[in-house]
């Protein structure tokens, strides 16, 4: 069976790492409401508690539309980047603190904004047939091959 879409396979990579990066975020958002000591308290506005319940959320989110790609959104795929975008942005926030799994996150975040972003630019790629009659004799124009 061949598929349409030679990068739907990447789409799909991509769409699976959206998931596992949002469970990942509902796992530090639950981590922080139930045990607080484990995060340092010096955040960058707001409470732990805050952020804990604002990552659960986002998290969910961003699994819901790692779903709606897996089952072939096209529409998903741009809210998709942004969601991956902002993640990473705020994992470096968080850099300082625990630099490995931050890491890990922004690069789980790269690969998505690619796998999405490359489908989404093969969407508007089209092909247009030439519907036009053929050229009488005399329109030919004469070109020379090297």
């Amino acid at each position: 069976m061949t598929d349409q879409h030679p990068r739907r396979r990447l789409v799909t990579f991509g769409a699976v790492l959206l998931i596992v990066g949002g469970a990942f975020n509902v796992l530090d958002g639950v981590t922080a409401l139930v045990k607080p000591e484990h995060f340092n308290d010096d955040l960058l506005f707001s409470t732990l508690t805050a952020w804990g319940w604002f990552f659960a959320v986002y998290g969910v989110i961003a699994a819901l539309i790692g779903i709606a790609v897996l089952r072939g959104s096209m529409v998903a795929l741009w809210p998709g980047i942004v969601l991956a975008g902002f993640n990473a942005f705020t994992q470096l926030a968080d850099i300082a603190h625990y630099p490995a799994w931050s890491i890990a996150i922004v690069v789980v975040d790269m690969f998505v904004i690619y796998a999405f972003a490359v489908q989404g630019m093969e969407m508007g790629v089209t092909e247009v047939q030439d519907e036009r009659e053929a050229p009488d004799k005399t329109d030919r124009v004469l070109t020379t091959s090297r």
